[in-house]
C-alpha cells in the first residue's frame, strides 16, 4: 500500500494535477500548456516539479522539439486521460439525470460546414435545452477528428475523402457517414466549355468531362485541405493531369482568380449559393463514373458516453443533412 501512494502522490493526485499532465504531454511545450490552462508558465513548471518529486520519477524530459514523456510519463498521462475520461462521463450522466438543468456540448465542424449547418439546427436546440453550453471548435477535418480522438471534443462534423470513408475505424473513432457531397467545375463566362458540356438528366448543371482538363490552368487548395485530396483522387480515377498553376488556402481567392480568367478550380455543389456567389462563373458537374465527391461524416469516440444533449444534437444534424 505505502509503494502505491507513493506512486499516487501520497495519495493525494487530484482530477487538477491528472489535467495539467495531460496537457503538458499532448501540447509538448509547458509555456502554451500553461495559456492553456489559464496559468503562468512559473506556476505550471513549479506544480509538475512538485509532481514528480512526490512520486519519485520524472515525467518528462526537456529536448529541442518539446517537452518528451518518459516512460514514466507515458503511463501516468494515459492513466490520466483513462481517469479524466471516465470523470467527464460521470459529470455528463449526473447532467443527464438532473433533467438537461446545464451541461456542455463540444462539438468540432470544418468552417463551411459550420457555416452553413450552426444557424439550421441552433434554434431548436435552444428552445428545447437552453441551459446547456455549446462549445464549437472550427477548424481542418484532421485536426477535428485528432481531437476527438482525444476526448477534447464530443463529436465532430468533418468532411473525409471516399477511400477513407469506406475503410473508417480505428484509432477508437466511429464514424457515421451524413450524406455525399458532390464536387463541379468552375470556369470563367466565355471560358469556351459551354460548346463541350452536354446537359443531362440526374446532374443540376451541363456535364464537362474531366478530360478536357488535360493540361489546363487550375487553382487548387493545398494539400493539407480534404478537397484537394479528395479531387487528386477524382482526377486520377480520370487519369487526367491538368497544369496546377497555383495552391490557395481560401476559396474565396480560388473563385477571384476563376472570374477574371486564369484558371480552372473545384467547388462542391452544396455551397454554391449558400455561400459562394458564382454569378460571375460557368458551373459544370462531372460525370458520376469519377465518382465526383467527398463524404460528410460524424466522428465520435468510439466507446465514448454521449449525453442527452449531444445525441439530441446529432439527431438535428441527421435530419438536415438528409
Amino acid at each position: 500500500m505505502e509503494s502505491i501512494n507513493r506512486v499516487l502522490g501520497g495519495g493525494k493526485m487530484t482530477d487538477k494535477e491528472l489535467l495539467y499532465i495531460k496537457t503538458i504531454a499532448e501540447e509538448k511545450n509547458i509555456t502554451s500548456a500553461a495559456s492553456k490552462l489559464f496559468m503562468t508558465q512559473p506556476a505550471l513548471s513549479h506544480c509538475l516539479k512538485i509532481l514528480e518529486k512526490s512520486i519519485g520519477a520524472r515525467l518528462f524530459e526537456r529536448t529541442q522539439e518539446g517537452m518528451k514523456m518518459t516512460y514514466a510519463g507515458e503511463i501516468y498521462y494515459a492513466m490520466a486521460v483513462d481517469i479524466l475520461d471516465i470523470y467527464n462521463d460521470f459529470q455528463q450522466k449526473l447532467v443527464d439525470i438532473s433533467e438537461m438543468r446545464g451541461g456542455r456540448v463540444r462539438i468540432g465542424m470544418t468552417r463551411n460546414i459550420c457555416t452553413m449547418l450552426l444557424p439550421m439546427i441552433m434554434r431548436e436546440f435552444a428552445a428545447k435545452y437552453p441551459n446547456v453550453e455549446i462549445q464549437i471548435k472550427e477548424g481542418s477535418s484532421s485536426v477535428l477528428e485528432e481531437m476527438v480522438s482525444l476526448r477534447q471534443l464530443d463529436f465532430a462534423v468533418v468532411h473525409c475523402v471516399e477511400e477513407a470513408a469506406a475503410c473508417m475505424g480505428g484509432q477508437f473513432l466511429s464514424y457515421q457517414v451524413l450524406k455525399k457531397d458532390y464536387i463541379c467545375i468552375l470556369t470563367h463566362r466565355g471560358s469556351g466549355y459551354a460548346g463541350q458540356a452536354t446537359r443531362m438528366t440526374g446532374y443540376p448543371y451541363p456535364v464537362l468531362d474531366l478530360k478536357h482538363l488535360e493540361q489546363q490552368p487550375v487553382v487548387l487548395e493545398s494539400r493539407k485541405h480534404c478537397l484537394r485530396r479528395c479531387m487528386d483522387a477524382i482526377l486520377n480515377r480520370a487519369n487526367v493531369i491538368p497544369k496546377i498553376v497555383m495552391e490557395i488556402e481560401n476559396f474565396e481567392t480560388s473563385k477571384r482568380l476563376v472570374e477574371i480568367g486564369y484558371a480552372m478550380a473545384f467547388i462542391n455543389e452544396q455551397y454554391i449559393g449558400e455561400l459562394i456567389d458564382v454569378a460571375n462563373c460557368e458551373v459544370y458537374s462531372i460525370p458520376k463514373r469519377y465518382r465526383p465527391f467527398w463524404t460528410v461524416c460524424l466522428v465520435r469516440p468510439e466507446n465514448g458516453y454521449l449525453s442527452v444533449a449531444a445525441q439530441e444534437i446529432i439527431r438535428l444534424i441527421e435530419e438536415n443533412e438528409r
